[in-house]
C-alpha cells in the first residue's frame, strides 16, 4: 500500500519546480505589461480651482495617430489607462471654456503621468496652447527606476566573473 502511495504522489522537488515556473511566468507577464504601457491622469478645474466634471479629454499618439477619449468624473478627475508608451498630446473640450491642448507628454513604461488641467473660460473656438512635457515624477508611487545603456551594462561585473576571480 505504502508503494503504491508514494508512486502516485509526485515528490516535493517537483511540486517546488511547477510552483516557481509557474510564478515566473506570472511576475514576466507583469513585468512586460508595466514595461510598454503607462497612463495618465489628472484633474480638470477653473482659474479659480473649481472641479469641471463631464469634460471631453482626447489624447493622441504623436507617433500612430491613434487617440482615446475620456470624460472627467464628477469630481473633475479622470484616468487614461493603458497607453503603449510614446509621446502624445492632449486636448479638452467643454462648453464656456477655451480648448486647451498640450503637446509633449512623453510616456515610460509603467508610468502615471500626472497632468492636471486648468481651462480659461471663453469660447471653444480659442485654444490654450501648453507646449511642456508633463513632469515626470510619479507622486503616485514610492517606486524608484532607472535605465541603464547597453555599454554601462557591458562595463558591469558579471555574477560569473566574480565568481571565477574569487
Amino acid at each position: 500500500m505504502n508503494l503504491l502511495r508514494h508512486r502516485l504522489l509526485p515528490s516535493s522537488s517537483v511540486l517546488w519546480v511547477l510552483l516557481f515556473t509557474l510564478a515566473g511566468a506570472c511576475l514576466g507577464s507583469f513585468a512586460k505589461a508595466q514595461g510598454t504601457t503607462a497612463q495618465i491622469v489628472g484633474k480638470v478645474v477653473d482659474q479659480t480651482g473649481s472641479v469641471i466634471p463631464n469634460v471631453t479629454i482626447d489624447v493622441q499618439n504623436t507617433g500612430t495617430g491613434l487617440g482615446r477619449t475620456v470624460t472627467s468624473s464628477g469630481s473633475g478627475e479622470y484616468v487614461i489607462p493603458s497607453l503603449p508608451v510614446r509621446s502624445y498630446s492632449l486636448k479638452t473640450v467643454a462648453t464656456g471654456f477655451k480648448t486647451y491642448s498640450q503637446s509633449g507628454i512623453i510616456l515610460e513604461g509603467g508610468q502615471q503621468a500626472r497632468v492636471d488641467i486648468t481651462l480659461q473660460i471663453g469660447s471653444i473656438s480659442e485654444t490654450v496652447q501648453v507646449s511642456a512635457q508633463a513632469v515626470q515624477v510619479d507622486t503616485s508611487s514610492a517606486t524608484l527606476r532607472t535605465e541603464v545603456d547597453a555599454p554601462r551594462l557591458k562595463s558591469c561585473p558579471s555574477i560569473r566573473a566574480i565568481h571565477c576571480n574569487s
